[in-house]
């Protein structure tokens, strides 16, 4: 079976991740992570 599997995975919705409060604009997205967010990104202080 590990041969010829019925189902291939392409993403897992269970991921968990963390960022620091003073970051503001970081959406993520299942697909592209955080990388559409990046030029949104602003560091408070």
């Amino acid at each position: 079976m590990s041969e010829d599997p019925p189902v291939i995975f392409l993403n897992n919705s269970k991921v968990v991740s963390a960022h620091h409060a003073r970051i503001q604009g970081l959406q993520e997205d299942n697909y592209n992570g955080i990388l559409l967010s990046l030029p949104k990104l602003k560091i408070e202080q």
